[in-house]
């Protein structure tokens, strides 16, 4: 279940605080942004077009959304192919930082570790898509 709209636009609020105090990566384009238009461009994990909301915004109990939150506006400020890769890559790095944030017990931590693997594996293998949409 996606956000209502004041919960969406204060997770992206909360995004940009951890961009700022560097504990995840994001460009200064997604700091200077308006939150109108975050709010349209960044739907959280998932592509905004899909039938179905089936990719969560937690991994076992870690809120990952502000990593997607980053991923979606690379995708959307995005040009190139090295963009994608590059944006990919920084959504993997987020994710990995989130889950350290949240660190329960090892054998936990471990299993978040291989979720993001997914994740990644997944933007990876099946976002062009989306990263081309509207280019």
């Amino acid at each position: 279940m996606k956000d209502t709209c004041n919960n969406h636009e204060k997770r992206l609020e909360h995004t940009k605080l951890l961009i700022s105090t560097e504990l995840l990566e994001g460009s200064i384009s997604f700091l200077q942004a308006d939150l109108g238009l975050l709010a349209e461009t960044c739907n959280g994990c998932g592509a905004a077009d899909s039938k179905w909301d089936f990719i969560p915004d937690h991994i076992l109990g870690s809120y990952v959304g502000y990593a997607c939150f980053i991923h979606d506006w690379d995708y959307y400020t995005g040009k190139t192919k090295q963009d994608k890769v590059a944006a990919d890559k920084k959504f993997k790095r987020n994710l990995l930082a989130l889950v350290k944030l949240n660190n329960t017990n090892k054998f936990i931590t471990t299993l978040k570790y291989g979720v993001v693997c997914i994740y990644y594996l997944g933007v990876k293998k099946f976002g062009s898509k989306s990263f081309w949409k509207n280019k």
